[in-house]
């Protein structure tokens, strides 16, 4: 046994409950290689002092492997101190889908007096994950639950299980009218969890972007984009989220919209003109991963090669590359821009391109004495690409 591991081990016996507390905390931080001290570490969760009970439990979960020590964090969740079973609780949540025969003791634990106490088992039960599904009605019922936090952890929870039964998505859905902003918050992020497999999803989305506040807004936005192409039906709502007064709602509400596919094309050629850079250069993305089919955007892309942020100048000329060979002229111009990411930027949107880009070979040999790592080397990419090596 480790010499250090064994005066660690002694050192839990000690009078003083610090030099015990901190022994245990040494042992968690070595890791597996204290696994010797496992026995010592067990007693210690019957230890007179409960911040040693506590350390003691979480350092079980940092040095044994979950199938030796869930029974015994299961066993401290019933530790009458506070800090002790918020301990085991953080560990059975890290531990994950192999502590799923702590969901038991989490179902009964949401009925706790203690607020507090509910809202960790919540947690700890999304942390579990999927085969955590048995506590679905419980959550459900979570979700009216006096406390906002523990209102919250449900929602949250229920979206890391997933649907496993047709009553989550309208449970969910009933929590976006909640009084509390981040209770609604964690509704809209689990209804995105879900996903398009329950049809209610969409328009409840929808809904949410008319939040009164913006953080949910930017949920719904996001979500949507996450979603994708089975949120169509919602264009015309993104639509009008990309006037939204907050920024972030216009970055997520483009993004979507690009996910829709060609269909937004009007609307991200608008987004490129937004106030916001950002805004801008997500617009300028959406627009190159819907690809060839957005070549009415080229006008506008090519006007964004010479924005004022270099993000917007970047994205735009990776958009270009994906579009197709339309604005070559304009790529190789660019590759003489000040910023370097532009300048790697229309490299590589020239390589990918490929042989139709044959006329801006003499731009990226001279590209290749760039003295940035970056943008020489997608110019030497390119000019592969374009099977132009060794052509002046």
């Amino acid at each position: 046994m480790d010499k250090a591991v064994t005066e660690l081990i002694a050192a839990l016996e000690d009078r003083d409950w610090a030099v015990r507390r901190d022994a245990v905390r040494s042992l968690w931080q070595i890791g597996p290689a204290a696994k010797e001290a496992m026995p010592a570490l067990l007693a210690v969760l019957k230890d007179r002092d409960a911040i040693v009970r506590s350390a003691a439990a979480y350092a079980l979960w940092k040095i044994g492997r979950a199938k030796e020590v869930v029974p015994y964090l299961i066993a401290a969740l019933k530790d009458q101190d506070e800090y002790v079973s918020d301990s085991a609780a953080r560990a059975l949540g890290e531990i994950g889908s192999e502590a799923k025969a702590a969901a038991p003791a989490f179902i009964a634990a949401l009925k706790d007096q203690d607020a507090h106490v509910r809202e960790v088992a919540a947690m700890s039960l999304g942390s579990i994950g999927p085969e955590a599904k048995e506590a679905t009605p419980a959550l459900i019922a979570a979700l009216k639950d006096q406390d906002s936090g523990v209102r919250s952890a449900a929602a949250e929870a229920l979206g890391d299980i997933g649907p496993a039964t047709k009553d989550v998505a309208p449970a969910l859905i009933a929590v976006l009218t909640d009084q509390e902003a981040y209770v609604r918050r964690s509704a809209v992020d689990a209804l995105a969890e879900i996903g398009p497999e329950a049809k209610e999803v969409a328009p409840a989305l929808l809904a949410a972007l008319k939040d009164r506040d913006s953080g949910v807004r930017r949920s719904a936005a996001e979500a949507l984009w996450r979603i994708g192409p089975e949120a169509k039906k919602t264009a015309p709502a993104l639509r009008a989220a990309l006037k939204d007064q907050d920024a972030y709602v216009r970055c997520f509400a483009a993004f979507a919209l690009g996910r829709i596919g060609p269909a937004a094309t009007p609307d991200l050629i608008v987004a490129l003109k937004d106030l916001d850079a950002f805004v801008r250069r997500l617009a300028a993305e959406a627009l190159g991963k819907i690809g060839p089919e957005v070549k009415e955007a080229v006008p506008d892309l090519i006007a964004a090669l010479k924005d004022q942020d270099a993000y917007v100048r970047g994205s735009a000329a990776w958009a270009l590359g994906k579009i197709g060979p339309a604005a070559i002229p304009d790529l190789i111009a660019a590759l003489k821009d000040q910023d370097v990411n532009v300048r790697g930027s229309a490299a590589w949107a020239l390589g990918y391109i490929g042989p139709e880009a044959k006329e801006a070979a003499p731009a990226l040999i001279a590209a290749l004495k760039d003295q940035n790592t970056h943008v020489h080397r997608s110019a030497a990419i390119a000019l592969r690409k374009i099977q132009a090596v060794g052509k002046t």
